[in-house]
């Protein structure tokens, strides 16, 4: 899953109390100007 990490913390807090983390490095979207985050969840 990936998501907007400035424009949405909100949403990235949610996903890591739902067990998600953060892998790589965040990346700049090319439709707007917010930085994106990709969110994997391994069991």
């Amino acid at each position: 899953m990936s998501a907007a990490i400035t424009a949405n913390p909100a949403m990235v807090r949610m996903l890591e109390k739902m067990g998600f983390r953060l892998f790589g490095k965040p990346w700049k979207s090319g439709i707007h100007d917010n930085y994106l985050g990709l969110f994997l969840k391994l069991e």
